[in-house]
């Protein structure tokens, strides 16, 4: 008898700012993000987040040059990370600081993967990883992230001889590579975003530059997890899924895939946005061991 489908949980949330304590409303924060993060945990679940985890932070998080943000991600259990303009504010040195750490002053670094598959010096070849395969439940889904071609546009310091490629040729490259070895699901975490007229779970007159590379992406992606307009929207392109959740940790999306074992593709997908409102208790270890709380 065959087996039946893997069941795989997606949990994102994107242009997360460093916003590390709650907004005045109580809604998010980072303690409150990974009690929701908890809740939703099944046995299969991946945490990932598609750019501007740090970068035009708070003072919380910027006086100390984003290592609190580092250091409370590492405590949620971020699993995969893909670059977002906003880590190139303070140049690449500081940004490879963040993601390997720095020995004389004890700061550990990322302990999660940063990824950026369009990021060059002008050969083609990426200077991060462009993805990571992740095995859950005896699958394996692949994570292509990237960000938006125009960074060097958006961002102030020199980036030097830094290039973004284009989205949907650098997507398009890395699918078909991996389909070679065998992988059927993708997910792509991508810096770039639109706009939409309704609720967080709407996909109302959607809008901006996300639909253009969606609808040029090889029918092989099954998701699309965005952001960089801090909007939200919660669509289906294509028979792609595409979300994002806002920003500054004030929404979770939740994706939940059926994978076979056996084609080893995605048979079954649905996306949901979710509100970190401030009903939610801090998740405890957090709230007692994050560099937040000796920050306050």
């Amino acid at each position: 008898m065959d087996a039946g489908p893997v069941a795989v949980r997606i949990l994102s949330f994107n242009d997360f700012h460093g916003h590390l304590l709650p907004n005045e409303d109580g809604s998010g924060g980072v303690a409150k993000l990974a009690s929701l993060i908890d809740r939703q945990r099944t046995t299969n679940t991946l945490v990932v987040s598609p750019g501007d985890l740090v970068g035009a932070s708070p003072l919380v998080s910027a006086h100390f040059k984003d290592q609190p943000t580092i250091e409370a991600m590492n405590l949620l259990g971020l699993d995969v990370f893909g670059l977002g303009n906003h880590e190139f504010d303070e140049g690449l040195d500081e940004l490879r600081r963040l993601q390997h750490g720095d020995p004389t002053s004890g700061f550990e670094g990322s302990r999660f993967p940063f990824l950026g598959a369009n990021v060059h010096r002008g050969d083609g070849v990426p200077i991060f990883d462009p993805y990571v395969v992740k095995e859950v439940g005896g699958v394996e889904v692949a994570f292509i992230g990237l960000t938006l071609e125009d960074t060097k546009e958006i961002v102030a310091p020199d980036l030097g001889d830094l290039q973004f490629a284009d989205e949907v040729e650098t997507i398009s490259r890395y699918v078909y590579q991996l389909r070679e070895r065998g992988i059927q699901a993708f997910v792509i975490l991508l810096h770039e975003g639109g706009w939409q007229k309704g609720g967080i779970n709407d996909c109302s007159d959607l809008e901006g530059p996300v639909v253009d590379i969606v609808k040029q992406l090889p029918a092989e992606v099954d998701v699309v997890l965005s952001g960089h307009t801090h909007r939200t929207y919660n669509c289906e392109i294509d028979g792609k899924l595409l979300t994002a959740a806002g920003s500054n940790g004030k929404l979770l999306t939740q994706v939940d895939l059926e994978i076979s074992p056996v084609t080893r593709d995605v048979i079954r997908k649905s996306a949901e946005n979710l509100v970190v409102d401030a009903s939610l208790p801090d998740e405890p270890e957090i709230a007692r061991s994050s560099p937040v709380t000796s920050r306050r």
